[in-house]
């Protein structure tokens, strides 16, 4: 698969408004940092770019919704083992800190037409 253009991701990111109150892309890098890309933030597009330009490779979105929040894979990774086992980690981590705030439910990875739930 050709890889898309930043400003596609963004678009992509900004559609999952249309199931998800947030999202934020997820953008992993190798020395294990995590950045963060908002939907609906006017400087996205420019947030993106810099990440990538520092070896960033955005890898999924995290959404939130009505007191769930799920993340899943951009469809380039779908098949890819070591992102479905990244945002099983990160969404862990996430529902680590979202518990330790009040939050009950950590809801699933979908990944490659299933789901797991993740943090359990």
């Amino acid at each position: 698969m050709t890889a898309r253009s930043t400003a596609d991701l963004i678009a992509e990111l900004n559609g999952a408004l249309r199931v998800c109150r947030r999202a934020t892309l997820i953008v992993g890098f190798e020395n294990s940092n995590t950045r963060f890309v908002a939907a609906g933030d006017p400087d996205a597009l420019n947030t993106l770019n810099e990440h990538v330009q520092s070896g960033g490779e955005p890898v999924g979105i995290v959404g939130f919704q009505e007191g769930k929040v799920s993340v899943w894979p951009l469809e380039e990774f779908e098949e890819d083992e070591w992102a479905e086992r990244y945002l099983i980690t990160l969404l862990s981590e996430l529902g680590r800190q979202l518990r330790g705030m009040g939050e009950k439910h950590v809801g699933p990875v979908r990944s490659g037409g299933h789901s797991k739930v993740a943090g359990e």
